[in-house]
């Protein structure tokens, strides 16, 4: 009788495991097509599994760490590039990428930490990261818990341009490793997680789909994880932020989404320091900030340096600048030669015109006589000359006195200028459609 009981359990079993390894192969089948486009690593699991994808795919044998080495030793340096793999050379398209699948999950989790993956600071592409949780009910929930657990205790500098995805039968679970507190009350949902369910028809289109919700969990969340260098002091019990800018914050800012800019520079510190408060304030308007900064969960901006162009460096890089040749700080918004062109407005103009006529009238038979005909040309060449050199003088002489700023105005006076017509110029946001009207058609801006 037992031992009928135990073949039946041993059947049972015998089945359950012929079940979840047909899942298992069918989800690391289907998760191998849907991350084709990208440059694919599946890290081979305890038990070996048929898979026959239509791309090729990098298949990783790593290294057995036995309990022994689990938290006493660092996990062993072992090479992976050319060595324990083959692949085929192939064109790359523009939607280029990596894909690591983790079809186990174990303690090869700490895995991200060894040389299987490429260092963040050399990847400025999208690097993927699945693992595969087949296992229903308690047990897949605790594996889920598991990675997440992991993920969201890591510093979010260290994940690079890392995206980390949990699949699970028939859904790819997007985890936003931005999900935080730190975050204004407004209508987009800040979830730890977004679900992605897979078309069996058309991996192309999940992987489009994943790529659009990496994209815009970026977009959206990524911008509040940022600070200014300048920003933060050291103390005693980690970075906060300075005084200085939380009274910044606090009075231009946090109640006000179009910030007064010209006061804002009045207050800023230096033309790097404005230029920080530009780019995130768009994160300020109704955030309240707390003096502790989370360095797990804050990117640190160097302000525009040479040496923090780096690629990779997870930094704001100038892509552009364009000069508007008809600024001066001297409220002269005409090219140089019009001092000499036009030296006078037109009243004054109109003014010596009649001065000049009624003077060439009753004088011209005098000049006749006086001045030879040889050298009038040069008289009134005199004249001109003299009208040029007098009309420079002047507009040097008032730009000097009333307006007395240097040739190259330093920071401390650029904010005067709102007087004489100065303007800030910034970028204008791509989303709106009035803006691509405007450019489009040549429609200057109103202020």
């Amino acid at each position: 009788m037992l031992f009928r009981h135990l073949l039946v359990v041993y059947f049972v079993f015998f089945l359950f495991e012929m079940a979840h390894s047909g899942i298992f192969a069918t989800s690391l089948q289907e998760v191998a097509e849907i991350f084709g486009l990208c440059v694919t690593t599946v890290v081979k699991p305890l038990k070996d599994h048929s898979l026959s994808p239509s791309q090729p795919i990098l298949i990783y044998d790593p290294p057995i760490l036995s309990n022994d080495t689990l938290y006493t030793e660092r996990p062993p340096d072992y090479n992976f590039f050319f060595t324990k793999v083959s692949f085929a050379m192939r064109q790359q398209n523009h939607e280029f990428c990596w894909a690591y699948i983790f079809p186990e999950l174990g303690i090869r989790l700490r895995d991200l930490y060894t040389p299987l993956f490429r260092h963040y600071f050399g990847s400025v592409i999208p690097v993927y990261f699945i693992w595969i949780v087949s296992q229903l009910g308690q047990q897949g929930r605790r594996e889920i818990r598991k990675i997440k657990r992991m993920l969201f205790h890591t510093d979010v500098n260290v994940l690079g341009t890392r995206e980390f995805l949990i699949h699970q039968h028939d859904s790819i679970l997007y985890l936003n490793r931005y999900h935080g507190n730190d975050y204004p009350s407004s209508t987009h949902e800040f979830r730890r997680h977004t679900e992605i369910t897979c078309s069996s028809d058309s991996p192309s289109e999940t992987f489009g789909n994943v790529r659009n919700t990496a994209d815009y969990t970026s977009v959206e969340f990524s911008k509040y994880h940022w600070y200014y260098a300048e920003w933060a002091d050291i103390t005693l019990d980690g970075n906060e932020f300075a005084p200085e800018f939380l009274d910044m914050h606090e009075k231009y800012f946090h109640n006000e989404k179009h910030p007064a800019w010209f006061e804002v520079a009045n207050a800023s510190q230096s033309f790097q320091d404005f230029m920080a408060h530009k780019i995130f304030s768009d994160t300020f308007y109704n955030l309240s900030i707390t003096p502790e900064i989370n360095y797990r969960q804050r990117y640190k901006y160097f302000k525009k340096e040479r040496l923090r162009y780096s690629a990779g460096n997870h930094q704001i890089l100038l892509l552009g600048r364009h000069t508007c040749s008809f600024l001066s700080c001297y409220g002269i918004r005409q090219s140089t030669f019009a001092v000499f062109t036009t030296p006078f407005d037109k009243y004054t103009w109109i003014c010596i015109s009649c001065v000049a006529i009624a003077l060439l009238v009753s004088c011209i038979s005098r000049i006749k006589t006086v001045i030879p005909s040889r050298l009038r040309p040069i008289m009134w060449l005199w004249v001109l000359c003299s009208l040029a050199i007098t009309a420079f003088y002047k507009e040097i002489f008032t730009a000097e006195v009333i307006h007395p700023f240097e040739r190259t105005p330093t920071w401390n006076y650029i904010y005067d200028l709102e007087k004489l017509g100065f303007k800030f110029f910034f970028a204008a946001d791509y989303k709106e459609k009035i803006y691509e009207d405007m450019y489009a058609n040549g429609t200057p801006p109103r202020y």
